[in-house]
C-alpha cells in the first residue's frame, strides 16, 4: 500500500474531477462531497463552522461576529438544521428533505427565515446571502444544530457538510464543558484533521468566590488533556457582560479576521484533508458492504481452525500421514517377505544330531533292512517307525525354535508396527505352529538311493526345503489375512485424513478469499488516491461531468416569493398567570395560634365531661401537631441546574458550596437547630461497606465479581486501570471510582458511621469528590428565616442519577415531602433523566390533595429582555405539559440576583423573581397546607359541639323522659355497634382489587406507546457504529440499555400505581365512614366520626424491573443485524423494532401480572388493618358517647354547667 503525504498539493481541478467521475459509480454520497469540494475550489470559499452545545450561544455569537441579527438566537432550541451565511447578492435558499430547493430573492422576511431555521424535519439546509460589510466575500459562516446528546453529535457529523468546513469553532456553555458529548465530538473532529478552536461562552455565569477563574481554566485544560484533545486555541467569552475581565470575544473577532486573510492556504489544506477523509469514509463504507461476507469468512475460518485445533495436525503432517497410511500394506509386505526370507535363510534345521537321525531313518528304509529272525517283519516295521519318530520329533523341535518362534514374533511385530488389532487374527498368530506332516519325511526319500554320506546330506536338504515351503505356505495364509486388514485400515485412516486435508484446503481457500477482498478494497482506495494525486491522465470527459452536475444543481433551484410570517405578541403577563393557576384560596381568618388556642380551650372544657375522652384526645393531638408542625421541602433538578445556588438564595446565605462541575449524588438536609444539634452543627452519615460495594459495581459494570470487602477492591484498583472496567468509559463513573481510590485511605475508619462536624468542615464532604463519594447524607442544622418557619430543605441527588437506590429515595420524597421544588436551568434542554423524572411527577401529580409542586427556571438573569424570558417560560411550560404536568406553578428566578438582593437588603426592582416565588411558596405553606389542618380542626370542634348538644338535651330531660330513653340508648347503642361490626366490607375489598387491576392494565398500553421513542433513543447510529462482530456487540449493549430503560419506566409506573392505590384506599375508607354516618340511627343522634388525615400506608419497594429476562430470547432478533448500512437504511431496523416489541410484550405482561399480585398481597392486609382500626375507634367513640348519655339520664348533673360548656365549645367552633 502506497504512503501519501497529507500536505501534497497535487489536487487540482482535473484530479478532483477525475475522482468525482470514479466515485460516481461507486458511492453517490461521497461523489457529491467531492463535487462540493470542486465547487468550493471554484468559488475559493472559506467556510467557518460553528458547532456546539444546545443554547451555548452559537447563533448569537455568529450574529455578533457579522454584526447582523440574521440567525434565530434563543435559550430554547432554534437552529434545527444547517444554516450558511455569506456576503453577496441578497437571497435565501431553502434545501428540503424531499422536495427541490427553493430560492427567495431579497427582500425576504427575516422572521420567516428564522422560523424555517427551526424546521429540522422537512428542511436540511438554508443558505442566506446578503451584503455585509463585516463578512468578506467568499467567506461563509455555517451554523449547525445544537448538540445535546450523542445522537445529535452523530447527526452533525454525518449531515452537516463538515467536509467543506475549513475552521470549526466549537461553542460550549460555561457549565457544560466537561460533558462527554462535547469531548467525544471534539476528539472525532481532531481525528478528521479539522482546525478546531474551543469557545467557552457565557462566562458571565462565573462566580469568582465559588472557584477562581484560573482554577476553572486549569480544570478545562486537564479534562482536554485526559481526552487527548489539543485544540488550536481556547477562548473564554460572554456576549452579555462585554466588559467582563476574562472576556476574549475581541480576540476571537481578531482571529476570525486573521483566518479570512489566510484563506488560500487554509482552503488548500481543507480540500487535501477532506479528500483523504472522504476516501477513508468510502473505505469504511466499502468495507461495510463487504462486512457480512468478511465476517462469514472469518467465522468459517475460526470454525475450521477450531476443528483443526482439535485434530492437532498441520496440513503437511496430514499429507505425510495420508502418504504413509496409503503405503502401509506395501511397506508391510516388503518387510514381511524380507524378514521371512531372512528367517528361512538363517534357519539351521539339520544339525549333526538330526542328520544322524535322518541317516538311521534312511537305513531303515533300505530294501534289505531287517531286524531279527523270528517275527522279523513286525520287528522291522517297529524299528522303522521308531527311527522315523525319533527323526521327526527332533526335527520338529528344531523347526519350532528355528522357524515357528521367529515367524510368530515377525507377525506380532508387524501387527504392532502397523496397528493391526483384529482379535481373531492376533489369536491365530499366537496359535501359529508348523505342523509339518510326518509322511513328508518318507515321501522325500528317493527310491533306490543308497545311504551314503552324500545322500544323507541331499536328503536332509530336501526335507529342510520341503519344511520351509510348507511353513511359508502356512505363514502366507496369515499374512494374506493381515494384509487384507491393513488395507482396510489404511483406507479408513486415509479417508479420515483426506477429510482433515479438505478442512485445511477449505481454510486456505477462505483465507485466499479474505485476502482477495482486502486486496480489492485496498486497490480500490489506492487507485482513487492515485487519481487524487494525479497518477492518472486527465480526462476532459470528467470535467464535462463535473460542470453538468454543478449546472444541474443550479437548475434544480426554484424561484419563489416569500410570505411574511405572523409574529406572536408575547407579553410579560402571560407567564405570570401560569404560576397562579392552581393556588387555592383558603379562609385566612384563623391564624395557627388562634386554632391552637381554640383546641386547647375546647380540650380543657371537655376534660371532665363523661363520654368525650376520645374526642378530647383527638383535639389535644391536633393541637400538638399544629404547635409542632414541620414541613419538608424536597429540592429536585438535574446536575448543574443550580440547585445549590437556589437553595442558598432561599436560605439567604451561602450555606451550601457551589461548583460548575458537580459530580456527587448526596442528600443534603438543612434543618432548624435543636438542643441536641445547635446552630452550625452538621451530621454526616457515611455509606456502609456493602452500599459502597454496590455503588462501585454500579459504576464499573465490568469489574470482576466476587469482591466482598472494600479493602480487597481498593488493592485491586491500585493495580489496575479502573477506566477499562467502566461501560464506554463514562467519565462520571470513572470520576467516582477515582475519587474512591483517592479518598479511601483517609475515610476508611469512618465508613458506615456518623460524624459531627462544623459547617466549615462540612464543605469538604460536599465539594471534595474524594470525600463526597463516601457520603450517604448530611444534615445541617442552621437557623435562618427559612428554617425558623419549621421547614427542612432537602437537596436531593440530581434527577440524572440513575442509581436505583437514589430512584427509591427520590420517590420517598415525592410521596412524603410537603413541597416539591424542581429546578431547571434557563438555557438547558431537559435531559432524558430530567424527562423521566418529570414524567413521574406528571403521573403522581393528581394523587396529592394539594398541588405541592413548584417549578423554577433558574438563571433568569441570562435573559436579554422580557420577551426572551417569556419565550423560555412558555417553552418550559409546553415541555411540562408534554410530560403530563398541567397548569404548573412555574417561576423564572435568578439565584445570583436573589442572593445579591438578600445580602444587600435591596430589591433591585424585584428582578430576581424570588419574591414572587416566595409569596406563592409561603402562601402554600401558611395557608394551603396549614389550611387543611385548620379545616380538620374546625370540623372536630363542630363535631364536639354537636355531640355536646345531644348531651345537654339528654341531661335536660325530666325523670320520666330519662327513664324512658335509657333502654332506647342501650338498644340503639347495640344496634349501631352491630351495624359497624357486621358492615359488609367485601364489596369495598373487591373495589380495591378492581382499581388495582385497572391501574396495572393500562401500564402496558402506556409503555408500548412510548416504546417507539425508547427504541429510537437507544437503537441508533450514535451507539451502533461498527459492523460484524463488534457491531453485534454494540447492538447487544444497546438492547440491554433499552431493557434497562423499559425496566426503569415500569418501576416508575408501579411506584405511581402504588400511590394511586393508596389514594384509592383512603378514598374507599372515607366512603365506608360516610356510609356508616348515613345510617338512620347515626342521623337520629347527629352522630359523626372523628376526621382523620389521609391514612399512611407503607409503599412497596424493591421492584426489579425486567432483570429476569433471559438474553437468549433476543438471539433470533439479533440475527437480523448484518451491517449498519442494511440495518439503518434498508428497513432492517423497523423489522428489529417489531420483533423486539413482540419478544418483550409477554415478559412485560408477566412482570405486570406478578406486580399486580404482589401489590394486592402487599396492600390488602394494610387496608384491612386500617379498616379494623377505624371500626375499633368508631365503636370506642360510640360507646363513650352512649356511656355519657346514659350517665346524663342516670345521674344528677349540673345542666347549667353543661350548657355553659356547650356555649363555650360552640363559640370556639364558630368560624366567625
Amino acid at each position: 500500500m502506497k504512503s501519501y503525504s497529507v500536505t501534497e498539493k497535487t489536487q487540482n481541478k482535473q484530479n478532483l474531477a477525475r475522482l468525482f467521475e470514479a466515485l460516481e459509480g461507486k458511492n453517490q454520497i461521497q461523489a457529491e462531497k467531492v463535487l462540493d469540494l470542486i465547487d468550493k475550489r471554484e468559488k475559493e470559499e472559506l467556510v467557518i463552522g460553528f458547532a456546539g452545545h444546545f443554547s451555548a450561544g452559537k447563533s448569537t455569537m455568529i450574529n455578533n461576529i457579522i454584526g447582523e441579527n440574521i440567525l434565530p438566537s434563543s435559550p430554547i432550541p432554534t437552529s434545527a438544521n444547517l444554516v450558511k451565511v455569506k456576503s453577496g447578492n441578497g437571497y435565501a435558499r431553502v434545501f428540503y428533505t424531499h422536495n427541490p430547493p427553493v430560492e427567495y430573492k431579497e427582500p425576504y422576511d427575516l422572521d420567516t427565515i428564522k422560523a424555517l431555521c427551526k424546521d429540522g424535519e422537512s428542511i436540511t439546509k438554508i443558505e442566506i446571502s446578503k451584503q455585509m460589510s463585516v463578512l468578506p466575500k467568499h467567506v461563509t459562516i455555517m451554523d449547525t444544530p445544537g448538540i445535546d446528546s450523542s445522537n445529535d453529535a452523530d447527526r452533525v457529523i454525518t449531515e452537516s457538510g463538515l467536509h467543506v468546513v475549513d475552521v470549526l469553532f466549537y461553542v460550549m456553555d460555561y457549565n457544560h464543558v466537561q460533558s462527554e458529548v462535547n469531548l467525544s465530538f471534539l476528539r472525532e473532529m481532531q481525528k478528521r484533521g479539522k482546525r478546531v478552536y474551543i469557545v467557552i461562552n457565557q462566562i458571565d455565569k462565573h462566580q469568582e468566590e465559588e472557584i477562581p477563574f484560573h482554577a476553572y481554566q486549569e480544570s478545562i485544560r486537564h479534562a482536554l488533556k485526559s481526552w487527548k484533545i489539543d485544540p488550536l486555541g481556547i477562548y473564554y467569552t460572554t456576549l452579555i457582560e462585554t466588559k467582563h475581565a476574562f472576556n476574549q470575544f475581541e480576540e476571537l473577532q481578531k482571529l476570525f479576521l486573521q483566518l479570512t486573510q489566510e484563506k488560500e492556504e487554509i482552503i488548500e489544506q481543507t480540500i487535501s484533508q477532506s479528500c483523504l477523509v472522504i476516501l477513508d469514509e468510502l473505505s469504511k463504507q466499502l468495507r461495510e458492504e463487504k462486512e457480512a461476507e468478511i465476517e462469514d469468512l472469518k467465522e468459517d475460518m475460526n470454525h475450521l481452525r477450531t476443528r483443526l485445533g482439535e485434530l492437532a495436525s498441520s496440513k503437511g503432517s496430514v499429507e505425510d500421514k495420508i502418504k504413509t497410511v496409503t503405503e502401509f500394506p506395501k511397506e508391510a509386505e516388503q518387510t514381511f517377505k524380507k524378514e521371512l526370507d531372512s528367517i528361512f535363510k538363517s534357519a539351521y534345521l539339520m544339525p549333526f544330531e538330526n542328520r544322524e537321525k535322518a541317516k538311521a531313518f534312511l537305513e531303515s528304509m533300505q530294501p534289505g533292512f531287517k531286524m531279527g529272525l523270528l517275527f522279523a517283519k513286525k520287528k522291522t516295521e517297529q524299528e522303522q517307525e521308531k527311527r522315523l519318530n525319533e527323526f521327526y520329533n527332533d526335527l520338529m523341535k528344531t523347526v519350532t525354535s528355528q522357524l515357528e518362534w521367529h515367524i510368530r514374533d515377525l507377525f506380532v511385530k508387524l501387527a504392532k508396527r502397523f496397528d493391526v488389532v483384529e482379535p481373531n487374527l492376533l489369536q491365530e498368530i499366537q496359535q501359529f505352529t508348523v505342523d509339518y506332516p510326518k509322511s513328508g519325511l518318507k515321501d522325500t526319500v528317493k527310491t533306490g538311493a543308497e545311504v551314503t554320506g552324500d545322500y544323507v546330506l541331499v536328503y536332509t536338504n530336501d526335507v529342510g526345503n520341503d519344511i520351509k515351503v510348507y511353513t511359508k505356505q502356512k505363514a502366507l495364509q496369515i499374512w494374506f489375512q493381515m494384509k487384507s486388514i491393513m488395507e482396510k485400515q489404511s483406507e479408513v485412516i486415509a479417508s479420515a485424513e483426506q477429510s482433515t486435508l479438505k478442512l485445511h484446503e477449505q481454510l486456505e481457500s477462505k483465507q485466499r478469499s479474505l485476502e482477495e477482498i482486502e486486496k480489492d478494497l485496498t486497490n480500490t482506495i489506492d487507485s482513487l488516491k492515485d487519481i487524487l494525486f494525479g497518477y492518472y491522465s486527465h480526462s476532459e470527459h470528467a470535467m464535462e461531468k463535473v460542470y453538468l452536475a454543478l449546472t444541474d444543481r443550479k437548475k434544480s433551484i426554484q424561484q419563489k416569493v416569500m410570505k411574511k410570517a405572523e409574529k406572536k405578541d408575547m407579553t410579560k403577563q402571560e407567564y405570570a398567570v401560569s404560576s397562579q393557576k392552581d393556588i387555592i384560596d383558603v379562609d385566612t381568618s384563623f391564624s395557627v395560634d388562634d386554632i391552637i388556642n381554640r383546641l386547647e380551650k375546647s380540650a380543657s372544657t371537655l376534660a371532665d365531661v363523661r363520654g368525650f375522652q376520645t374526642i378530647k384526645q383527638d383535639l389535644i393531638e391536633k393541637r400538638n401537631r399544629m404547635d409542632n408542625r414541620h414541613f419538608t421541602v424536597a429540592l429536585f433538578g438535574a446536575f448543574s441546574a443550580g440547585k445549590s445556588s437556589f437553595a442558598n438564595a432561599l436560605l439567604g446565605e451561602k450555606v451550601l458550596p457551589v461548583s460548575p462541575n458537580p459530580t456527587t449524588a448526596t442528600i443534603n438536609k438543612i434543618s432548624p437547630s435543636s438542643q441536641e444539634n445547635p446552630h452550625g452543627t452538621v451530621v454526616v452519615q457515611l455509606k456502609g461497606e456493602q452500599q459502597l460495594i454496590e455503588d462501585i459495581y454500579h459504576a464499573a459494570e465490568k469489574l470482576p465479581k466476587g469482591f466482598t470487602k472494600l479493602a480487597e477492591i481498593k488493592t485491586w484498583m491500585d493495580a489496575n486501570d479502573v477506566s477499562e472496567y467502566v461501560q464506554d468509559q463514562e467519565s462520571k463513573n470513572v470520576s467516582f471510582l477515582q475519587a474512591f481510590i483517592d479518598g479511601y485511605d483517609d475515610v476508611k475508619e469512618k465508613i458506615g458511621k456518623q460524624v459531627t462536624v462544623s459547617i466549615n468542615e462540612s464543605s469538604s464532604y460536599i465539594a471534595e469528590e474524594k470525600r463526597a463519594c463516601f457520603v450517604e447524607w448530611m444534615e445541617m442544622f442552621y437557623d435562618c428565616d427559612f428554617t425558623q418557619n419549621g421547614i427542612t430543605l432537602v437537596d436531593t441527588p440530581g434527577a440524572d442519577s440513575v442509581n436505583a437506590r437514589h430512584t427509591d429515595v427520590s420517590f420517598e420524597y415525592i410521596k412524603n415531602a410537603d413541597v416539591i421544588l424542581f429546578v431547571t436551568y434557563y438555557n438547558h434542554a431537559f435531559s432524558r433523566a430530567d424527562r423521566e423524572f418529570l414524567i413521574q411527577l406528571g403521573r403522581v401529580k393528581d394523587v396529592f390533595s394539594l398541588d405541592k409542586m413548584f417549578f423554577l427556571i433558574n438563571a433568569a438573569d441570562l435573559a436579554k429582555d422580557d420577551e426572551e424570558l417569556q419565550l423560555v417560560t412558555s417553552y418550559v411550560e409546553e415541555q411540562l405539559l408534554a410530560y403530563g404536568i398541567r397548569n404548573p406553578r412555574l417561576f423564572p428566578v435568578s439565584s445570583k440576583w436573589a442572593m445579591e438582593e438578600k445580602v444587600s437588603k435591596k430589591l433591585f426592582d424585584q428582578k430576581s423573581g424570588i419574591q414572587k416565588f416566595e409569596e406563592d411558596f409561603y402562601h402554600f405553606i401558611d395557608e394551603e397546607l396549614t389550611g387543611l389542618f385548620i379545616q380538620s380542626a374546625l370540623h372536630d370542634l363542630k363535631r364536639a359541639a354537636k355531640l355536646l348538644e345531644e348531651h345537654v338535651k339528654s341531661a335536660s330531660m325530666n325523670a320520666a323522659e330519662k327513664e324512658k330513653v335509657k333502654n332506647i340508648y342501650q338498644d340503639d347503642s347495640k344496634k349501631m355497634k352491630d351495624f359497624i361490626l357486621n358492615f359488609d366490607m367485601e364489596r369495598h375489598e373487591i373495589a380495591v382489587k378492581q382499581e388495582l387491576d385497572e391501574l396495572v392494565y393500562y401500564i402496558q398500553q402506556r409503555l408500548f406507546l412510548r416504546f417507539i421513542d425508547m427504541f429510537k433513543e437507544t437503537i441508533n447510529p450514535a451507539y451502533i457504529k461498527s459492523n460484524g462482530k463488534k457491531g453485534k456487540e454494540e447492538l447487544i449493549g444497546a438492547v440491554k440499555q433499552l431493557i434497562q430503560y423499559i425496566s426503569h419506566d415500569l418501576i416508575q409506573e408501579i411506584q405511581a400505581t402504588s400511590l394511586r392505590t393508596e389514594k384509592y384506599m383512603n378514598k374507599n375508607i372515607k366512603s365506608f365512614t360516610e356510609e356508616l354516618e348515613k345510617h338512620d340511627l347515626m342521623k337520629k343522634y347527629q352522630f359523626s366520626f372523628p376526621t382523620k388525615d389521609d391514612f399512611s400506608f407503607e409503599t412497596k419497594k424493591g421492584h426489579n424491573g425486567l432483570d429476569s429476562i433471559p438474553f437468549s430470547a433476543f438471539h433470533g432478533a439479533l440475527s437480523i443485524f448484518k451491517n449498519t448500512k442494511s440495518f439503518f437504511e434498508q428497513n432492517e431496523k423497523n423489522k428489529f423494532h417489531d420483533e423486539l416489541k413482540e419478544i418483550l410484550q409477554p415478559f412485560v405482561k408477566e412482570y405486570l401480572d406478578n406486580q399486580k399480585r404482589e401489590l394486592i398481597t402487599f396492600y390488602l392486609p394494610q387496608w384491612n388493618k386500617e379498616v379494623e382500626q377505624v371500626k375499633t375507634k368508631m365503636i370506642n367513640v360510640l360507646e363513650e358517647y352512649f356511656d355519657g348519655l346514659l350517665y346524663n339520664v342516670s345521674t344528677e348533673i349540673d345542666v347549667e354547667e353543661l350548657k355553659r360548656k356547650l356555649t363555650e365549645v360552640q363559640q370556639l367552633a364558630n368560624e366567625n
